[in-house]
C-alpha cells in the first residue's frame, strides 16, 4: 500500500474518533475543571483564621513544682499523652486518655480536676484563632469520625465543631492536643467543598468505591485518548490558510494543554488507583499507655533553671528508654516570633531555645536529648531495630515529605533501610506517631504532588502564583473545550 493512502487512512480514522469522543470529553473536562478550580477558590476566598500562631504560655519555677504534685495528688490510672498547655486563664495540665474521648484538665494551683475542661477549651481556641465571641456559638459537637464537611483529609481525630451564629455560618474545627485549628468553614466554602467532592472526586460513590473506581478510570480514560488523537491530529494534518478562527484557536490552545491534562488525568487516576487498592499506613497514633502506676514522683530540681536565660515554655511526661519516665522541659527561643502570618505557616518557626529531660522518679537531669527520644519512639513505632536507620532529620516546615495537614511542628523524620523503605515522623514532646510512609506511598505522593498539584512550581514562584497559574491553566481548558463544541456544531450544520 502507498505510504500516503496509509497515511490518509489513519488521518480520517483518527479525525473520526477524535470527533466521536469529543462529546464526551467536553463534557468530562468542563465538569472536572470547574469543580477543580473550586478547590483553588476555596484557598483564595475562604474563610480565614485571625490568629496563625498556637496560643502560647510561660511557667515559672513555681509552676513547675507544682506537676509532681498534681501526679501525687491525682490517681491517673490510663494516660498517653501528659503535658502542660496554654489555656484561657494560663498553663494548665492536659491529660489524654485515648484517640477517642475529651482530654482531662488539671488546675496547676489547686491540683483539681477542671469540669467540662476540654470542651471550654475548644471553645476558647476557637474564640482565639476566629475573633468571634463565645457568646456567638450556638452548637458544639465532639467528634470522633470524619463527615463532609470534616473529611479525611484533614487527618486529625478527635476534634471539636463549633458552629458560630451569623449569616455565613461559621464553624471552626478545634484539635485540642495540640491547641489547633483543624479546619475553618462556612456556607460558602461548604458548597464550593461540596461540589468538589461529589463532582471532582465522586464522593457520592464512597460507599460503591469499585464503581466509582470504574466510572472515574472511564472518564480518565477518554481525557487521555483524546490527548493522544489531538496530538496525532496536529502531526497529521498541517493548518491551512482558510482556517476559521475557532479551528485556528482550538489547535492553538491544543498546543498548550495537552501536557496539563494528560498530566491531571493520568496522576488523579494513579492516585485514586493507590488509595481504592492500597491499604494507607499514614495517620496520627498516640505513642504507648503511660506506666503511672505505683509511680513515686520526686519533685523537679530547680538547679538546671538558673542556668537557663529563657523561661520554660513547654513540660511534658514522656517515656524514655527501660520504660523510665522522663519530664521534658522546653525554653523560648531568643528569636522573636510573634506575627506569624498566614503563609509562614508552612514554613515553620523556632518555638524551642533548648531541651531539658528530667528524671520524674527522682527529678535528675538525664543525659538524652530529643534525637535520642526520636529514634526509641520509632523503633517502637516501625518495630525496626536503630541498626535499619538509614537517615535521620529534625523537619522544622512543612513540605513534599511531611504534609502541612499534620499540624504538627517540629518532628522527627526517621527513615529505614527495609524492604518498604519506611519513614515514620515521631513528636519526642508527646510521643506522637505524627505520620508514616512506605516507598509505594511517596512514590504516588511525588507523582501526585507533581502532576496535579505542581508543588514544585511553589518554592520558585510561591503558592498564589502557582495556584493562579493553574487556574489559568484549568481555564484554558474549558476555553479549548468551547471551541472544539463549536466546531463539531458547525459541522453539523453543514
Amino acid at each position: 500500500m502507498d505510504l500516503s493512502v496509509f497515511l490518509k487512512k489513519i488521518k480520517h480514522a483518527t479525525n473520526r474518533l477524535h470527533r466521536r469522543f469529543a462529546w464526551w470529553v467536553a463534557a468530562i473536562l468542563s465538569l472536572w475543571a470547574l469543580s477543580g478550580s473550586t478547590h483553588i477558590i476555596m484557598v483564595w476566598f475562604g474563610p480565614q483564621q485571625v490568629e496563625f500562631r498556637p496560643p502560647t504560655m510561660l511557667l515559672d519555677g513555681n509552676q513547675l513544682s507544682t506537676l509532681p504534685k498534681i501526679m501525687r495528688h491525682q490517681s491517673f490510672v490510663e494516660a498517653a499523652v501528659i503535658k502542660a498547655v496554654a489555656s484561657e486563664k494560663g498553663a494548665v495540665l492536659q491529660v489524654t486518655k485515648n484517640e477517642s474521648e475529651p482530654r482531662r484538665y488539671f488546675d496547676i494551683g489547686s491540683y483539681h480536676e477542671l469540669d467540662d475542661a476540654d470542651q471550654k477549651q475548644a471553645v476558647w481556641l476557637a474564640t482565639y484563632y476566629t475573633g468571634r465571641s463565645a457568646s456567638d456559638i450556638q452548637q458544639i459537637d465532639f467528634m470522633t469520625e470524619f463527615a463532609e464537611d470534616y473529611p479525611e483529609i484533614n487527618r486529625l481525630l478527635p476534634v471539636y465543631r463549633l458552629q458560630f451564629a451569623g449569616e455565613d455560618e461559621l464553624t471552626a474545627f478545634v484539635y485540642t492536643e495540640t491547641n489547633t485549628l483543624a479546619s475553618l468553614n462556612n456556607r460558602y466554602k461548604q458548597l464550593l467543598q461540596s461540589a468538589f467532592q461529589n463532582i471532582h472526586t465522586l464522593a457520592w460513590l464512597n460507599d460503591f468505591s469499585w464503581g466509582r473506581l470504574v466510572l472515574i478510570g472511564l472518564f480518565m480514560v477518554c481525557l487521555i485518548a483524546m490527548v493522544i488523537l489531538g496530538l496525532s491530529l496536529i502531526f497529521l494534518i498541517r493548518p491551512r490558510a482558510n482556517y476559521i478562527a475557532s479551528r485556528r484557536l482550538h489547535r492553538a490552545m491544543a498546543y498548550i494543554i495537552w501536557l496539563p491534562i494528560l498530566g491531571w488525568s493520568t496522576s488523579g487516576f494513579y492516585h485514586l488507583i493507590q488509595f481504592e487498592i492500597v491499604e494507607s499506613v499514614s495517620g496520627v497514633r498516640l505513642g504507648d499507655e503511660l506506666n503511672l502506676k505505683e509511680m513515686s514522683w520526686s519533685d523537679l530540681s530547680q538547679n538546671f533553671l538558673y542556668a537557663e536565660a529563657a523561661p520554660v515554655n513547654s513540660v511534658s511526661l514522656v517515656k524514655g528508654s527501660n520504660d523510665r519516665l522522663l519530664w521534658r522541659i522546653s525554653f523560648t527561643p531568643s528569636s522573636d516570633n510573634t506575627g506569624l502570618t498566614r503563609n509562614q505557616r508552612f514554613d515553620g518557626v523556632v518555638t524551642e531555645g533548648g531541651v531539658r529531660y528530667l528524671d520524674a522518679r527522682t527529678g535528675e537531669l538525664v543525659a538524652t536529648d530529643d534525637e535520642e527520644q526520636a529514634m526509641l519512639l520509632a523503633s517502637i513505632a516501625s518495630g525496626l531495630e536503630e541498626s535499619n536507620i538509614i537517615a535521620k532529620e529534625k523537619i522544622m516546615s512543612f513540605g513534599a515529605d511531611y504534609d502541612f495537614r499534620n499540624k504538627r511542628l517540629p518532628v522527627w523524620k526517621v527513615s529505614y533501610d527495609n524492604e518498604e523503605q519506611l519513614q515514620v515522623f515521631v513528636d519526642p514532646s508527646t510521643g506522637v506517631l505524627v505520620d508514616r510512609n512506605r516507598s509505594i506511598d511517596r512514590t504516588e505522593s511525588f507523582v501526585f504532588g507533581v502532576f496535579h498539584k505542581w508543588v514544585h512550581l511553589a518554592p520558585v514562584i510561591g503558592r498564589q502564583w502557582r495556584d493562579g497559574l493553574i487556574l489559568l491553566t484549568l481555564l484554558l481548558c474549558l476555553w479549548g473545550a468551547a471551541y472544539g463544541v463549536r466546531i463539531l456544531l458547525n459541522n453539523r450544520r453543514r
